[in-house]
């Protein structure tokens, strides 16, 4: 195994594991796009997305619950949907786009899902769950995996919480995962270490006969890693948020809008000096399934 070949395994074992902290804010809130004059309308993909965003908003605040409280707060299909996958250009440190996207898929799963921490051999007693909320003490689990000559041992720990108020019509989530890895292999060796930052307050009303129900909130998510091996080092970051301020009646959204942006905060990688673009785009919705998107400039 090449030194390269090793550094592309250690990033691939601490973006597997979630991957830069919340600290100092999100930069994509803040950033501010312009958009496209003209607008097109949604394609089914984005559709899709913010359809099953909407789908998992309902069926929390119809039972609120653990796995519920998941799939309310996941908004990565809606940014993949609307942007393109977050992890374009992660081949560039020797790993697939789609492994990444699974590898992150399963970070945003692990640390809100009660069944999932049992997959991922937490103890049980760092789970706090009860009807309105989950909460995660020092969650952690070990690493210690060999494949192809190749050993990664570490940790990855868990902590913050999810709950319901307001009658459960308001979530709020705070959750932070963390993962350090070591690399050893016949051709060298490495350590890296990453985490993973997820928050937002969503807030739901009911329709009633005289009024769509609302969806109103805004999601962040910070993600990041780094990794040295053999006198080569890269670090990557970037940051996500979703805004909605949306109307709904039954399981179809008919009017507002929701902004997606992704805002690249690191691109350190060995023979790339070019990080990928940062992108925004903004979703109206004039009807029961019907929305124009107009994507930033």
């Amino acid at each position: 195994m090449t030194r390269r070949m090793t550094l592309a395994v250690l990033c691939a074992a601490v973006a597997a594991c979630g991957g830069s902290s919340g600290s100092g804010g999100n930069a994509a809130v803040s950033r501010e796009f312009n958009y496209q004059t003209t607008s097109s309308p949604a394609d089914s993909s984005a559709q899709s997305a913010v359809q099953s965003s909407l789908t998992s908003t309902l069926a929390l605040q119809g039972s609120p619950s653990a796995q519920n409280a998941q799939g309310a707060t996941m908004f990565m299909g809606t940014t993949s949907a609307l942007l393109g996958s977050p992890t374009e250009g992660l081949s560039l440190a020797g790993t697939s786009g789609s492994v990444q996207q699974r590898a992150l898929t399963r970070a945003r799963s692990a640390f809100l899902s009660a069944s999932d921490f049992e997959d991922l051999d937490f103890d049980e007693a760092c789970v706090v769950s009860t009807s309105t909320s989950v909460t995660l003490n020092n969650c952690t689990v070990n690493i210690n995996e060999t494949d192809d000559g190749t050993t990664i041992t570490g940790t990855v720990t868990a902590n913050g919480s999810v709950t319901l108020t307001n009658a459960n019509q308001t979530l709020t989530w705070d959750v932070t995962v963390s993962a350090n890895v070591d690399v050893s292999a016949s051709g060298g060796s490495g350590s890296g270490g990453g985490s993973y930052h997820a928050a937002g307050t969503l807030t739901v009303t009911a329709p009633t006969d005289a009024a769509d129900g609302t969806i109103e909130g805004n999601m962040t998510a910070e993600l990041g890693f780094h990794a040295s091996s053999g006198g080569q080092s890269l670090s990557i970051g970037v940051h996500e948020s979703l805004a909605l301020d949306l109307t709904y009646q039954s399981e179809c959204v008919t009017g507002g809008t929701l902004e997606a942006k992704r805002v690249w905060t690191d691109w350190s990688v060995p023979g790339e000096s070019t990080r990928p673009s940062d992108k925004a785009a903004l979703v109206t919705f004039t009807g029961c399934n019907t929305a124009t998107v107009q994507l930033s400039i």
